[in-house]
């Protein structure tokens, strides 16, 4: 993009230069213009000078000398500073004048440099007794404490948002749009501030992309309110409302690319941008029903689910009759023979085959007191071993069951028998590679145990059993 040569200044926000000082014990010290110019060109030289004692009344102003600090590096706030003494005093004015750089101080009064406004507040709070202009902001930084004013009509100021936007309101503004803020003669005016501006462009030529983006930032930066809580977080004043207003008028109004009015272009980017979010506003106004339907879906299918499971614990679906399980013993022959070569049989005191539902199961008696009037809390324990803990190496609990006062678990039935028992009595070979396979699976039972938060407290070879696919399980978890 190629700029023009017409340039305008624009001020975006205004800050106050302050004093910041270390004295000790001393947080409100009050200074009169006079005395700010006594201590730079070093008349005054100790901070006990009778002068100060006017306007500090009993303030215990210290027996130290006075030391006074500048900016190393050309600074504006050097130039503010130096303006508002020129216009304090005219014997400043006449023997020093306005400047920027560290050559224009008196080298025998201020001996003492400082790198940036950062620089100069840690400068001030490393030593007592010394004293420099910079911003409120990184006075606040580091906890210094700044000096109240006294202006041009007699009042004590400070550089807050009401005495800065004062002198504003009070100064008039050249045809480029520059005001000098210091030293105003209205009786709340803070003496010693100043402009921060943009400076810019008024033609441009070229690639206007750039240029519409610096007109829009500029705009948002005088109407957003995010924009002025910005810069009153650091601690500077953001512009009146009829200065922005002015400053559109007479340069965002006035700003061209291409011989094209820049805000006629900001205005036509922004009038497509809300036209190009009508694009999927259908989209959302469509689809946005739908998810709520499929969220108000999911919500009754959770609530669902969660009756279903009350409604089942109240059952209490744990429980087994007794008299749905056809028990079975198997005939004389080796233990592994299939549950269809059995015979009915009755439970006794010790495990008993059978089959419930589809399920081949054992049932196992307990020496316990009759757990059908128990509480909620166990309730939902047995619901969650039975519905919950499932693992090819882990026997399935099926639930309770009780004849007269004898009460068993139901348990998976594991046709193999145990595993000594299977190594005891099968024909076949069992070579270094099975044994690996028995170990993987009582490890793989166990792990899924612990991960379910259940500890089998009598893990032995008695309670790995061998089903009919022969798989090691895990029986007895129940009981810990």
């Amino acid at each position: 993009m190629h700029k023009g040569r017409i340039a305008q200044s624009t001020g975006v926000c205004y800050r106050a230069i302050v004093l910041a000082y270390n004295i000790p014990r001393v947080t409100n010290l009050v200074l009169t213009r006079e005395q700010m110019v006594g201590i730079y060109n070093g008349s005054i030289n100790n901070w006990s000078d009778p002068t100060f004692a006017e306007h500090n009344p009993g303030v215990d102003m210290p027996n130290a000398t006075i030391v006074p600090l500048a900016r190393y590096e050309s600074a504006g706030t050097t130039e503010i500073f130096t303006t508002a003494l020129s216009s304090f005093s005219a014997a400043w004015a006449t023997t020093y004048g306005v400047f920027n750089t560290l050559s224009g101080w008196n080298s025998s009064v201020v001996k003492f440099f400082a790198q940036r406004v950062s620089g100069m507040a840690d400068f001030i709070r490393r030593e007592p007794y010394r004293i420099g202009y910079l911003t409120p902001a990184s006075a606040d930084a580091v906890n210094l404490t700044h000096a109240f004013i006294i202006n041009q009509q007699g009042r004590i100021t400070t550089g807050d948002k009401r005495s800065i936007q004062a002198a504003m309101n009070k100064q008039n503004m050249s045809s480029r749009l520059t005001s000098s803020l210091i030293d105003c003669k209205d009786e709340e005016t803070y003496p010693i501030a100043g402009y921060t501006y943009f400076i810019v462009h008024m033609t441009q030529s070229g690639n206007c992309s750039v240029a519409v983006e610096l007109a829009r930032y500029i705009d948002w930066f005088f109407t957003s309110s995010q924009a002025q809580s910005d810069v009153e977080n650091y601690l500077m004043v953001p512009i009146s409302t009829d200065i922005a207003d002015r400053i559109r008028r007479a340069v965002l109004e006035r700003m061209t690319c291409n011989e094209r009015l820049l805000m006629d272009l900001v205005r036509r980017q922004k009038y497509n941008e809300e036209e190009s979010l009508k694009t999927w506003k259908l989209p959302v106004q469509i689809v946005s029903p739908l998810i709520a339907v499929c969220i108000l879906l999911l919500i009754a299918y959770a609530v669902r689910q969660r009756v279903k499971y009350i409604r089942m614990l109240d059952r209490d679906d744990w429980k087994i009759n007794f008299f749905d399980i056809e028990f079975i013993v198997p005939k004389k022959g080796p233990r592994t023979r299939r549950m269809a070569d059995a015979e009915i049989a009755t439970p006794s005191s010790e495990m008993c085959p059978g089959r419930w539902n589809i399920h081949e199961i054992v049932t196992k008696p307990l020496s316990i007191a009759p757990v059908f009037s128990v509480d909620r809390k166990v309730k939902q324990a047995l619901m969650s071993m039975r519905e919950e803990v499932g693992h090819e190496n882990v026997a399935r609990f099926f639930g309770i069951s009780s004849l007269n006062a004898d009460i068993y678990f139901v348990e998976q039935y594991c046709a193999n028998g145990t595993l000594v028992e299977f190594l005891r009595e099968n024909k076949y070979s069992v070579n270094q590679s099975f044994r690996y396979v028995v170990c993987a699976d009582i490890a793989n039972g166990m792990a899924y145990l612990h991960r379910q938060s259940l500890i089998h407290g009598n893990l032995s070879i008695d309670k790995c059993h061998v089903d009919s696919r022969w798989t090691i399980r895990i029986v007895d978890w129940e009981y810990q």
